[in-house]
């Protein structure tokens, strides 16, 4: 589960705080990556893994990736 403040906060949409936590799946995890990336970038760089809670009350669901900004 991601560590980020932001990321305990209420449900933006029922303001509960019951949550399931995982993580995005599909072919192989979803993973991020930014825009202005080059080819090679998007090819060989290493990916952020895209964390998901899912709100038990209302059924929102949130997406966080939890890395390092480039400085």
């Amino acid at each position: 589960m991601p560590t980020n403040d932001y990321q305990n906060k209420p449900c933006p949409i029922c303001g509960e705080m019951t949550y399931t936590w995982g993580i995005m799946q599909g072919y192989r995890r979803l993973m991020f990556g930014a825009d202005d990336e080059s080819l090679s970038e998007r090819l060989f760089a290493t990916r952020e893994t895209v964390h998901a809670r899912h709100c038990d009350t209302c059924s929102n669901l949130q997406l966080f990736v939890d890395y390092e900004p480039k400085s």
